[in-house]
């Protein structure tokens, strides 16, 4: 995630045709601008070295992951034992209704049902639904609006584990 990136696209949409605004700029940048978070933030390793990359140098220091890391294990084959220890924790799905069906396969307790893009809206909904609901993982597949969320819930609730597996289990439902 590179919010200063992001602000500069010129069509003010990513790849998968979600609408780049202003709220939602904002709040990525708060994400990032938070020194105490307790959490990762994922980049693309394609930044690199790049003038977005340096605009990083502007956020509190934090260890940055390579964002790509959950396409890499889709690729390579390598989500057994992920999906082995989903199935041994209680995890509930906040994602398009296209991933119902992947309840089943990491024995999911519940599905929270948004829109696949541009869900930002959606926030506050998932903000109280998370609240009534009694599970230990969030798995998070809310494109641009995940690391919001993620943050959002973090703070509202700091002993869950809230994971943007971005459209990793896409593959297994057909989308």
């Amino acid at each position: 995630m590179v919010v200063a990136a992001e602000k500069t696209k010129v069509d003010g949409r990513n790849a998968l045709e979600e609408s780049y605004f202003l709220p939602l700029c904002n709040d990525l940048d708060e994400v990032l601008r938070d020194a105490h978070g307790q959490y990762l933030i994922g980049t693309d390793p394609y930044f690199d070295g790049h003038h977005e990359a340096k605009q990083l140098d502007s956020y509190p220091m934090r260890t940055y992951y390579d964002g790509t890391m959950w396409d890499k294990d889709v690729r390579e084959g390598n989500l057994a034992p992920f999906i082995r220890q989903l199935r041994t924790m209680s995890v509930g799905i906040i994602g398009g209704a296209h991933l119902i069906p992947l309840g089943w396969m990491i024995g999911a307790k519940t599905h929270i049902t948004i829109p696949s893009v541009n869900c930002y809206d959606r926030i506050p909904h998932v903000l109280e639904s998370v609240k009534e609901m009694d599970c230990e993982v969030w798995l998070l597949m809310m494109g641009l609006s995940a690391p919001v969320a993620a943050y959002k819930l973090q703070r509202q609730d700091p002993n869950r584990f809230y994971l943007d597996v971005g459209s990793i289990f896409d593959v297994f439902v057909g989308a």
